[in-house]
């Protein structure tokens, strides 16, 4: 069973993502704000049975995704406030 809380990357930072933006070139995201991304991705890794590794689908609009260890959990999208 997956202890996983529905706290995500969304829930958590939600002020904190605002400059991460979709470009001509692709996903815009600042060197701080990818810092705090690893480091949340690390801790839910650490004690939220998430992978502790990240997916990047790139495209039109690229997503940055964790997914859980259990199949019953919902993956974390780290790109769901990009605009």
């Amino acid at each position: 069973m997956c202890r996983r809380r529905n706290l995500s990357w969304c829930d958590a930072s939600r002020k904190e993502m605002s400059h991460m933006r979709y470009t001509e070139y692709g996903l815009h995201i600042t060197l701080a704000e990818l810092r705090r991304l690893l480091e949340y991705a690390e801790n839910r890794a650490r004690y939220g049975d998430m992978e502790s590794c990240i997916y990047i689908k790139g495209g039109e609009r690229p997503i940055i995704t964790q997914y859980c260890v259990y199949a019953e959990c919902n993956p974390i999208n780290h790109t769901c406030l990009v605009k």
